[in-house]
């Protein structure tokens, strides 16, 4: 099993707010066992109740976070 005490790189997570798939509350979790790890890692929760957002404007956020992250993280 997992455990936040094995990660070390920087990290994003994304969730949506009702998805049946990967419930919230466990994106909460790793964030804060991540968080009070000392790593880098930011969170945010989407308004959906799907796995993935269909709202053009949360996929192009979704994108955009993505994106911006891996700019940032990959060099």
């Amino acid at each position: 099993m997992p455990s936040v005490l094995n990660v070390k790189a920087p990290t994003l997570i994304l969730g949506n707010v009702m998805d049946a798939n990967v419930p919230l509350v466990n994106a909460e979790e790793w964030y804060h066992g991540l968080r009070d790890n000392g790593v880098t890692v930011e969170f945010y929760a989407y308004p959906e109740t799907s796995h993935l957002p269909h709202d053009i404007v949360q996929v192009s956020d979704v994108y955009r976070r993505w994106v911006g992250w891996m700019e940032k993280y990959l060099k």
